[in-house]
């Protein structure tokens, strides 16, 4: 029998008072909006710690999702609904774009959703440990893909950069300073930049940022720094080279 003050204890007696609903094996999480579908659902991948297949049944369609360290690191696959173009990719927060894509898809998916349900299986062998996924936090509240850390890590170094271009999805959003010259790069040197990055880092859209020493002249740099469909293009103070790089890595 066991200790009745063991968190083991506890944590059965919480889950019997829950007094949980099974259909067909599977363990109902929501039912006619109690708790919100996405709500629910998100709350199961919060709860997993060990690595984890969630089939999650929403009304007619069946999710697979891989789960680990209170994460979602993939989307295994899905039938019943449109396919996500994410499906069997792993999952990274430092992608905006990724971010935003999959907290979208399922948003949809639970959208009206009349029942949730869940099973929890074993792992599905998916990408290395390493890849950490995205947070229940970060989902629940994802990032701006034309307001995120890209702009703002500069803020610190402002009085370094000397001309900014702020480039999304392709568009010039924004420009400070004398900005000829960048955009000048952003248009003859960056697509050769990215098809490089492509080829030699096999996550293309991570953070990067990448330093041009005479860009605009001797001892007149430039750098590109890039996450997912936003870019940078910005000239600085070759003395401020250190507290830049320490305002990336802080960003």
């Amino acid at each position: 029998m066991p200790d009745k003050h063991s968190p083991l204890f506890a944590k059965l007696t919480a889950l019997a008072a829950e007094n949980p609903t099974f259909r067909d094996g599977a363990r109902v999480i929501s039912e006619h909006g109690k708790p919100p579908p996405l709500v629910a659902l998100l709350a199961e991948i919060d709860n997993t710690v060990l690595e984890r297949t969630l089939v999650f049944r929403v009304d007619n369609a069946v999710l697979r999702v891989a789960a680990a360290g209170r994460r979602l690191r993939s989307v295994i696959d899905i039938t019943g609904a449109p396919d996500n173009a994410l499906a069997g990719q792993m999952l990274s927060q430092d992608n905006p774009d990724m971010v935003n894509g999959i907290s979208a898809f399922l948003a949809q998916l639970c959208k009206n959703a009349a029942q949730v349900t869940v099973q929890i299986m074993p792992a599905t062998p998916i990408g290395s440990p390493s890849q950490a996924g995205i947070s229940v936090k970060t989902l629940e509240a994802p990032a701006d893909p034309a307001t995120n850390a890209l702009p703002d890590f500069l803020t610190p170094v402002a009085d370094a950069v000397t001309a900014t271009v702020q480039i999304v999805d392709g568009n010039i959003t924004a420009t400070s300073g004398q900005t000829a010259a960048l955009e000048q790069i952003w248009r003859d040197q960056f697509d050769a930049f990215h098809n490089r990055q492509k080829a030699i880092f096999p996550q293309p859209d991570a953070p990067m940022l990448v330093c041009l020493d005479h860009a605009l002249g001797q001892d007149k740099p430039a750098a590109i720094a890039s996450i997912g469909n936003q870019v940078s293009v910005f000239a600085y103070d070759p003395a401020r080279i250190g507290d830049i790089m320490t305002a990336w890595h802080s960003s």
